[in-house]
């Protein structure tokens, strides 16, 4: 029921991708590869680097979901990339509402619940709803809430089932492998039954070591920025963008590098107090990993991707808001964690409810920032939709494929065999 709720949610927060039916960049390129070279060969070379696996995965179903309604991969294609890219943001709340509930309580797990789906994109939202090229920001904050969902389930192929789910979402972006070693080591090091544990996550263990092993030669550090480090800018990457951003978002622009590190400080200090009340080995277990994983990330963040500073604008604007999705969904989902735990405590109820309050006004004062049914703040489609760019493709020189112009402008276009073009009716008239 919240799965469906958080779908349509998500699709009325971000209309354009229905209504301006487009491919959206490496979209159409991985789609087109599969096409052109079979999905197998997409899974294994999308990119040079590493695998993508949920990203070809999600777009394999909305070649399907295509094929069923139109019996084509290409005539509905953009509506079936959304319709499986809401979903997908709306599962991944869904499995934050089941963490949270777990360990404290429906309020709290209704607003992680509703944090994620308003989490805010800046001027980014519509290269990520309604898209999936971008979705691997996000395998960190997965792998963390199948791990702790794993914790309950007591059967040896449930267990099985969810080591495979975190593999491909180490499989899709190379940050997991960080998540996984530090799990292991946080557990492994309050268990008194070593042994037994060792034993348990040997196939995990293992199969993340092979993959590993096999991806880390093939790492490209320069993560796709081109601008130059800025190091006027590295307090705003690092407090104001990673840690900051869900709970500022609305007066982002009067923030500065002091009240940023105060403020960060605040929030640190805020966990670190939290986990020192809590009674929960459960809890302070979550609070220590997902809190470690936030740090990995942000550092990965820096290290692989310096040139981030380079687009900041000194507290002005937002800017590559795909590359912080991941460490904000943390920062949000580790801030109801540490919260939830003063619920129990008449004294603290007061903090609790006040810090709830101001979540629930920022977002309330955000919705004309978040939701962009009316109007789009970054326009996919400029002019033409994929079904005209399909219409108006052109042949190559053997006739074997279709050179067809995707967004954004003008430097994507993607290759697919020409008999999935001939069928349409566009090319008959």
């Amino acid at each position: 029921m919240i799965f469906m709720l958080g779908t349509i949610f998500l699709a009325i927060r971000n209309t354009d991708p229905l209504l301006n039916p487009i491919i959206y960049a490496e979209d159409g390129v991985w789609v087109s590869m599969a096409l052109t070279k079979g999905w197998v060969d997409a899974f294994l070379h999308a990119r040079p680097d590493y695998f993508v696996f949920y990203n070809i995965l999600t777009l394999y179903i909305s070649t399907k979901i295509s094929i069923i309604f139109s019996g084509s991969p290409l005539l509905l294609l953009p509506q079936s990339i959304a319709f499986v890219s809401y979903s997908f943001y709306s599962l991944v709340s869904v499995l934050a509402f089941t963490t949270v509930q777990r360990i404290s309580n429906n309020y709290f797990a209704f607003l992680i619940y509703f944090i994620i789906l308003l989490l805010p994109f800046g001027f980014s939202q519509n290269e990520i709803l309604g898209r999936l090229l971008q979705i691997g920001y996000y395998m960190p904050f997965i792998t963390l809430c199948l791990y702790f969902i794993r914790e309950n389930i007591a059967s040896f192929r449930g267990r099985i089932a969810l080591d495979v789910l975190i593999l491909l979402t180490a499989a899709t972006n190379p940050i997991v492998f960080s998540v996984i070693g530090l799990y292991f080591l946080r557990k492994i090091s309050n268990t008194n039954d070593k042994k037994s544990f060792l034993k348990e996550h040997t196939f995990i263990l293992s199969i993340s070591l092979l993959l590993f092993i096999y991806i880390a030669p093939h790492m490209n550090r320069v993560g796709g920025i081109s601008t130059a480090f800025n190091p006027d800018n590295l307090i705003e990457l690092i407090f104001a963008r990673s840690f900051l951003y869900p709970f500022v978002f609305t007066f982002y622009n009067r923030l500065n590098d002091l009240y940023s590190i105060i403020l960060t400080g605040a929030y640190i200090a805020f966990c670190v107090f939290s986990y020192r009340r809590t009674n929960s080995m459960i809890v302070k277990d979550i609070i220590f990993i997902t809190f470690s994983t936030l740090l990995v990330y942000i550092i990965a963040t820096v290290l692989i991707r310096p040139g981030l500073t380079g687009l900041l604008t000194a507290y002005n604007g937002t800017s590559g808001d795909r590359y912080f999705m991941g460490p904000n969904i943390i920062s949000s989902f580790l801030f109801i964690i540490c919260l939830s735990q003063f619920w129990v405590n008449d004294k603290a109820k007061l903090l609790t409810t006040s810090l709830s309050l101001y979540i629930i006004f920022i977002y309330g004062m955000g919705l004309g920032i978040i939701f962009e049914t009316y109007q789009t703040k970054q326009a996919g489609k400029t002019t033409l939709s994929f079904y005209d760019q399909i219409c108006q493709s052109k042949s190559t020189n053997d006739g074997t494929l279709r050179l067809i112009k995707i967004y954004p402008q003008p430097d994507w276009s993607i290759k697919v065999p020409s008999m999935y073009v001939n069928k349409l009716e566009c090319l008959k008239n």
